[in-house]
């Protein structure tokens, strides 16, 4: 999803599961980023995007840095996305999160630490593959907005 604004177009983050009211819903960042190819931008997020993954309906709300605690001005670009990953092989890893992402999604929904197996290893991949792919001006603000995902998924890995 993106649309044209003065500072290039906005861009959609990487979803990331959060309890709103105690329910679950899907969250995406909509930032600002150049809509030339090689200029490597990214502004702050302007709205939070809140889905229902059981209806899709979406909510979205206006936000900035200050929301999340990040002393940051609202429409000053951080140069550099800092993905560990290019191309094709980002491409590749961004399907295979979002091919496990409902699964993951539901086992932080039951809040338990007890898992099987195969949702264990999906956590843990998905986690992996989100710090590969994540844009790194993004990851204060998917530590801050997922910060109950980020301790559910650290105390499932344990020490």
């Amino acid at each position: 999803m993106r649309a044209r604004t003065k500072r290039g177009v906005h861009a959609v983050s990487l979803p990331l599961p959060i309890r709103v009211r105690g329910k679950l819903r899907i969250a995406f960042l909509v930032y600002g980023e150049p809509a030339k190819q090689g200029q490597e931008l990214v502004y702050p997020p302007s709205e939070l995007a809140e889905v229902d993954p059981r209806t899709g309906k979406a909510e979205f709300r206006p936000c900035g840095p200050a929301d999340f605690g990040i002393d940051a001005a609202p429409n000053v670009p951080v140069n550099g996305f800092g993905v560990k990953v290019r191309g094709d092989e980002f491409w590749r890893q961004r399907d295979r999160l979002m091919d496990i992402a409902p699964h993951v999604w539901a086992a932080f929904e039951t809040g338990g630490l007890r898992v099987v197996r195969p949702a264990f290893d999906l956590v843990r991949e998905h986690d992996e593959i989100f710090e590969r792919i994540a844009k790194a001006p993004l990851k204060p603000y998917y530590a801050k907005l997922g910060a109950e995902y980020w301790a559910w998924s650290r105390a499932l890995a344990g020490p």
